[in-house]
């Protein structure tokens, strides 16, 4: 009695979309860099919704994720091959997404910002204000029975999303 207990593994799941990223490497980020060490750090492919879940060390709770997408990976929407693709959220994200990622490049850059200043920023860049959380919001998720208020921010977010991976494109 009274000993000391082993640090606790946790779980984190999630989407990974730019449309639903099919068999795209998603990892727990431990040393911030961006790159996967495939020495240290959980990873999993994403399936065909692009879902994923990771299981990782006790300490390493609040690190980001990051979704590299490569000759492997295809937006499930579109059909298109996406390699080269990077994608990051911060630990609290449910999806992992173009909008997550700048959230994650703004609080990285400027720790003075925090998340929810950074999403209002994406938000509002964006027009996705009505958006209750984009760090959550799953818009390849909904079915059927989906509110119209719903389905009209899916399109608002995908729309979006295109706008900003033009951009990439492009430059």
């Amino acid at each position: 009695g009274g000993g000391v207990q082993a640090p606790q593994p946790f779980s984190r799941d999630g989407n990974a979309n730019k449309g639903p990223l099919d068999d795209a490497l998603a990892f727990l980020d431990y040393d911030l860099d961006g790159i996967f060490d495939a020495d240290s750090e959980p990873s999993v492919r994403t399936n065909s919704e692009g879902f994923f879940e990771l299981t990782g060390e006790a300490g390493y709770e609040n690190v980001p994720i990051v979704v590299l997408a490569d000759d492997r990976t295809v937006d499930a929407s579109s059909g298109a091959s996406l390699s080269g693709l990077v994608l990051k959220a911060p630990a609290s994200a449910k999806v992992v997404s173009l909008a997550s990622t700048m959230i994650q490049e703004a609080v990285s850059a400027d720790p003075s910002i925090d998340l929810a200043t950074a999403e209002a920023q994406v938000k509002s860049a964006f027009g996705l204000e009505d958006v209750a959380d984009v760090l959550s919001f799953n818009p390849y998720s909904l079915d059927e029975n989906a509110s119209d208020a719903d389905k009209k921010a899916a399109m608002k977010v995908e729309a979006a999303s295109q706008q900003v991976a033009a951009v990439i494109q492009s430059l």
